[in-house]
């Protein structure tokens, strides 16, 4: 029998007239057993076949009422399409996927997350759950292709770099195997470079990040995310000599912004930050950088220009506050730095080390000294 299939069982069956000499019976237990779910009333049947094989058993009327949940959604989306924002249909498109997941045909549960993505492109949950799906069911090419085609885009339109690659990982899982196997294969970069962010032991996260960027040596992102997790380990200088021994192959904005970071040398420091913004005159956090290497460089005119231009603006990735919060702090302008971190704390309030920034902050505004947390 084919095992994608469903039982819908509408008699009521006792477990009394669970007997071998009853063919029918047996027949109809041995056909839910067979199937991934059983839709029944509740019978002595059903429950037997729902253990035996491992698989959902759904009431008929409670399946009925997910049904008619599905269809009433979708179809008022698609007859009253101007009622709905792009967020507000991508969050209706999501609520379909996943309370209703039982109901849905094969398939339709990855193309509504997949709709939801393309209507709310900055949401990471639904491709990271498209991938999560698809590694569940062995599918680890279309995991790696999702998960290769989002990043990419996400990471060149918000000028992003790998330490935010693990950024909304409360919908993503690696199943064990997966990542066991990623271990012994020269594919799916991708889903090792996020498997080394889900792994607790940055040991494990260096090895599984390098195993990336050797399955795709072309990648400035996985050549940035292995040089933060060698620099993890306490390793900054491995991490250097890589980055610089590839750069040909591998310079862009990011590459250039992590040896900022490792730089000793205040000098170099701010070429590594100006080739990052040369690179991508978008990227407001190696901006960032750069006005506090000026700082600490001397440069204090250009370093003020760069921050006051910032601080005047909007910034769209809370990371430009957190270092303009660095800048002002340097310059023990505190309450300036504090007012800049606060912006960075309503963007992402579960950020540890803007909620360790700001409580620094706040000692130093009383204490008037200050350290960073992070240092």
């Amino acid at each position: 029998m084919k095992r994608d299939t469903t039982a819908i069982i509408s008699t009521e069956l006792s477990g009394s007239t669970l007997k071998t000499s009853d063919e029918d019976a047996m027949f109809d237990i041995a056909a839910m057993i067979a199937c991934d779910s059983v839709i029944s009333t509740r019978s002595g049947f059903s429950v037997v076949a729902s253990f035996a094989n491992g698989r959902p058993f759904y009431n008929i009327s409670d399946f009925y009422q997910m049904c008619e949940g599905r269809a009433s959604i979708l179809t008022d989306i698609a007859e009253n399409p101007n009622d709905y924002s792009d967020l507000d249909k991508a969050k209706s498109l999501q609520f379909v996927a996943s309370v209703y997941t039982p109901v849905l045909r094969e398939g339709e549960r990855d193309d509504l997350y997949a709709q939801a993505s393309i209507l709310d492109p900055d949401n990471q949950a639904y491709p990271h759950i498209r991938a999560t799906d698809a590694m569940a069911k062995g599918d680890l090419s279309k995991a790696e292709e999702i998960l290769r085609s989002y990043t990419r885009r996400y990471f060149k339109s918000h000028n992003m770099t790998s330490s935010d690659l693990a950024a909304g990982f409360d919908y993503i899982s690696i199943p064990n195997k997966v990542a066991k196997d990623a271990l012994h294969s020269s594919r799916n970069p991708y889903i090792k470079a996020y498997a080394s962010h889900l792994d607790p032991d940055p040991i494990k996260q260096e090895r599984l990040a390098g195993l990336a960027y050797e399955a795709d040596p072309s990648s400035p992102l996985l050549a940035v995310r292995w040089a933060r997790a060698m620099i993890a380990t306490g390793r900054p200088e491995t991490a250097r000599r890589f980055m610089i021994n590839d750069l040909d192959r591998i310079k862009c904005s990011a590459v250039y912004e992590a040896l900022c970071d490792i730089e000793d040398d205040p000098h170099q420091r701010v070429v590594w930050g100006r080739l990052s913004v040369q690179s991508a005159a978008e990227n407001k956090q190696a901006a960032a950088k750069v006005a506090l290497a000026l700082l600490l460089n001397g440069e204090l005119e250009e370093a003020n220009a760069i921050s006051d231009a910032l601080t005047a603006e909007d910034q769209s990735n809370p990371a430009v506050y957190y270092y303009l919060s660095k800048f002002y702090v340097e310059c023990g302008v505190f309450s300036e730095a504090l007012v800049v971190i606060e912006k960075a704390l309503a963007m992402r309030p579960g950020r540890l080390r803007y909620q360790n920034m700001k409580q620094s902050i706040l000692e130093s505004i009383a204490n008037q000294v200050v350290k960073d947390p992070a240092d």
